[in-house]
């Protein structure tokens, strides 16, 4: 049979040599329309690349399919490259903080009421003092009469609550200011030893100021007894009234600033019970039970 001459084909291998190329059948072929292809759909599992008779190899399609969400669950400390070292805390060692945090505040809050205390008493002795400076060895009268004696006026107990005051108020700040540092903020060594000795410091000078001031009687007159023997003196200079009420305001912060640093001194022995003496005994009870497995 012999077929026209468009329908020989040549190849790169023979170029001088021509094979025929079969028909199109006229019922498939319309001049319009592409031909048919009938290439199987791409395969997603991996097999050997096809080849042809000719030699020739064809790279085939290769799919990747992404997953942008991970249907694994994933807790927050599998997450983390180091969980295997992150430990839950246990519920006593939960306890103990919350009673760390709790005693650590309320001393602060006590530290911080105790400072006003101190710096109440320092403000009330002034402000008689200066009135007091101003108007004494000047013979100012008041109704006919010298508002001062002639004998000096004894400054003995003001003296000594007014030092109380001073003393109390540095201690005071100084902590205060300390507190910065976590180490004697919290409930440690440290923090206990500051709070204790600088309380039992305060909690005597402040009981002690106190009882001085107001059993304390010398030969002359005080200040306090003088202004408040004669409180209906109004001068525009010095009014007794007012001088009597801030000694007698300040004496009962001598005894306010001795409550409250015998509180201090129980919250630091609650804080030393109750955290870090419960710590230790904790502490010491592991050590035991993991000396004895692992001489199991």
């Amino acid at each position: 049979m012999d077929f026209p001459l468009s329908t020989y084909t040549t190849t790169s291998l023979h170029p001088n040599k021509q094979y025929p190329t079969p028909p199109v059948p006229a019922s498939s072929y319309h001049p319009s329309t592409p031909p048919e292809t009938h290439d199987a759909p791409p395969s997603y599992t991996r097999s050997a690349p096809p080849t042809h008779g000719l030699g020739l190899i064809i790279p085939e399609k290769r799919f990747t399919s992404v997953a942008l969400h991970d249907q694994t669950p994933i807790s927050a400390t599998t997450s983390l490259p180091n969980h295997g070292l992150i430990k839950p805390l246990s519920p006593s060692s939960q306890k103990r903080e919350f009673l760390s945090v709790a005693i650590s505040r309320s001393r602060f809050v006590l530290r911080v009421i105790s400072t006003i205390f101190s710096m109440v008493i320092v403000g009330m002795i002034s402000s008689a003092y200066s009135a007091f400076y101003t108007t004494v060895g000047h013979k100012l009268m008041y109704g006919g009469w010298p508002i001062w004696p002639d004998t000096p006026i004894d400054l003995t107990a003001s003296n000594a609550i007014f030092a109380v005051g001073v003393v109390t108020a540095t201690l005071s700040i100084v902590v205060l200011i300390a507190g910065f540092w976590p180490v004697v903020r919290h409930v440690t060594m440290v923090g206990d030893m500051v709070a204790g000795g600088v309380g039992g410091v305060n909690l005597v000078l402040g009981l002690g100021g106190a009882v001085f001031a107001t059993v304390y009687h010398g030969q002359n007159e005080g200040l306090m007894g003088w202004t408040c023997g004669h409180e209906l003196v109004r001068h525009p200079q010095a009014e007794f009234g007012t001088m009597c009420a801030g000694m007698r305001f300040s004496v009962a912060m001598g005894w306010g600033i001795a409550v409250l640093e015998g509180l201090v001194l129980g919250n630091v022995l609650v804080g030393w019970v109750m955290v870090r003496r419960r710590k230790a005994v904790e502490g010491m009870g592991r050590s035991i039970s993991e000396s004895f497995r692992t001489r199991v």
